[in-house]
């Protein structure tokens, strides 16, 4: 997972993936993948989560830091990356989502198991493990 890279829409949808060592692994698995391949520049500018980042969907709009604070707060993560916005949803009524980095892929994979599902302030919320 070191050597892959993911671009997410402002909604966190997946846009592009880059591997950098995608044409040597898929040639030791005989499959056939349309690759092209770009400059490196291009990539230099997308925000690398490596497996160590978590979204939080489904809050409800009355939750506060502390609220999301509450959810990863027996985890080792990084109280300053923590990130609260809102994105337009479905009939484009506003969504509110987080972001929260963890100091390790374990401990982001330890949230996602056992937070994803849960609620929070009587919302059931779900969780992503952003690569």
């Amino acid at each position: 997972m070191e050597d892959v890279k993911m671009e997410y829409t402002r909604s966190f949808n997946p846009l592009a993936i880059a591997y950098d060592n995608a044409i040597r692994v898929i040639g030791r698995k005989g499959r056939l993948y349309k690759l092209d391949r770009i400059d490196r520049s291009q990539w230099d500018t997308v925000i690398p989560y490596d497996g160590r980042t978590i979204l939080i969907q489904g809050l409800p709009r009355n939750a506060q830091y502390a609220d999301i604070e509450h959810i990863v707060s027996d985890y080792d993560h990084d109280s300053s990356s923590l990130n609260v916005f809102l994105r337009a949803g479905e009939g484009n009524e506003p969504v509110k989502m987080a972001t929260v980095l963890f100091r390790s892929r374990t401990q982001a994979m330890n949230v996602f198991i056992a937070k994803n599902g849960t609620y929070c302030l009587n919302n059931r919320i779900s969780i992503h493990v952003l690569q």
